[in-house]
């Protein structure tokens, strides 16, 4: 299992074992937060909400083997609450137009 915290305004990943045991993954400091995360299907990333200083909330991969982020969105749009369905793809909320909705987005084909 991965949980996130926030610790005094910085955020963490952490890797959980099922008898409570855990692992710092990832830590973030106080001029970049991570908001809403899932797993991908297959378990090697997941896809999070992510603001970073200077720049309003983009959806970022984290690669759980070499705990490298990537960018998945890059807009002017809050974009958050990620969460993917079985086949891969991913659903989020987003303001494009100044107003919430639920989008689809296939990670293979950026469509």
């Amino acid at each position: 299992m991965i949980a996130a915290r926030k610790e005094k305004g910085v955020s963490e990943f952490w890797l959980v074992d099922r008898k409570g045991n855990a692992r710092l993954l990832w830590q973030g400091d106080a001029l970049n937060v991570v908001g809403g995360f899932d797993i991908s299907p297959n378990g090697q990333f997941l896809v999070a909400s992510v603001k970073r200083e200077r720049q309003g909330w983009n959806l970022e991969r984290f690669d759980l083997a070499s705990k490298n982020w990537s960018k998945v969105t890059d807009s002017k749009a809050i974009e958050h609450q990620p969460e993917f369905l079985a086949d891969g793809r991913l659903l989020f909320s987003a303001d494009y137009q100044g107003v919430f909705n639920i989008y689809r987005l296939d990670l293979n084909s950026q469509r």
